[in-house]
């Protein structure tokens, strides 16, 4: 089984069609694949997905569909991780040394806080998906697999 730790600027390429969607779709459609996220993923997915409704990039109807179909997956398809004390710390520090925007140190804290709970006999790979240079960039340097759904 893979696991993956998916960020926001992710999650969102499943219900737009961008750069890195396609491998967003695959990687939803396979069961093998074992998909996270932080709670903060669901708030910034859905605020998101109103900016594009209020650009008008999607009608009243197609945000709707999308919003129910995301709030389906989010709660059938994903495994929800909490943003806790120790990861609102680790997510000051790595903000810090990273020099992070504050939502992206909080994913790449919960990731982080989270990896070391993964039973690794079950896992072949933990990889960190997200869009985000700035993330992508400090997660590498704190050691993890990245994949950039954009790039592959």
């Amino acid at each position: 089984m893979r696991f993956y730790f998916m960020d926001s600027s992710a999650v969102v390429k499943r219900y737009s069609v961008e750069a890195g969607s396609v491998f967003v779709h695959h990687l939803l459609a396979d069961p093998s694949a074992i998909l996270y996220a932080s709670r903060l993923a669901r708030i910034e997915t859905l605020c998101a997905l109103a900016r594009k409704k209020k650009e008008g990039h999607l009608s009243i109807q197609d945000f709707a569909q999308i919003r129910q179909q995301f709030l389906y997956e989010w709660e059938f398809r994903m495994r929800r991780l909490n943003v806790t004390e120790p990861v609102w710390e680790r997510a000051a520090s790595l903000g810090e040394t990273h020099v992070l925007r504050s939502l992206d140190a909080i994913h790449l804290a919960t990731v982080l806080d989270w990896l070391p709970t993964i039973p690794m006999q079950k896992a072949t790979a933990v990889s960190l998906v997200t869009s985000d240079g700035q993330l992508l960039d400090a997660a590498r340097r704190e050691g993890l697999d990245v994949v950039d759904p954009a790039t592959v």
